[in-house]
């Protein structure tokens, strides 16, 4: 209905237990939105805990708060991690990116943050599509109401 911050308040309402990770991936969309960059490293936190099958997804998201929050030897720490997971190019980028932040001044880091916003909010998206058919089939499986 318009309203990002409400909509995040209360998806973060739901209980852990009944936190889906798309539901998840939706709050962490909405509170990158917000740049709420803490509380999107917990809910990606909250993911990886929930279903390391989600680790990559969820450690691109820790490496973006890290980024925002400039928090560059951790971005590097956690992107360097992640490449033993990625079956992309995304961390590599954000690796990149820490490092130049960590070691020099990057002129246009506006527009490289920013693009690398949108790829991780797209990589979110993409994931939220192929998880979501699955989730729908496990909740009609467990006759869960609405679904």
């Amino acid at each position: 209905m318009g309203d990002t911050a409400l909509a995040a308040e209360t998806l973060a309402a739901v209980p852990p237990e009944n936190a889906s990770p798309r539901l998840l991936g939706d709050l962490a969309i909405l509170y990158l939105n917000l740049a709420r960059y803490a509380d999107a490293a917990g809910v990606f936190r909250r993911l990886l805990a929930t279903d390391p099958d989600h680790g990559l997804l969820a450690q691109h998201g820790l490496t973006f708060c890290m980024i925002k929050s400039q928090n560059w030897r951790g971005a590097l720490d956690v992107a360097l991690e992640t490449i033993k997971l990625d079956r992309f190019d995304l961390t590599t980028n954000f690796l990149a990116y820490a490092k130049d932040r960590l070691f020099s001044r990057v002129p246009d880091a506006e527009r490289v943050e920013s693009d690398l916003r949108e790829r991780l909010i797209a990589e979110l998206r993409e994931h939220a599509e192929l998880h979501g058919e699955d989730e729908a089939v496990g909740r009609r499986e467990e006759g869960i109401p609405g679904v």
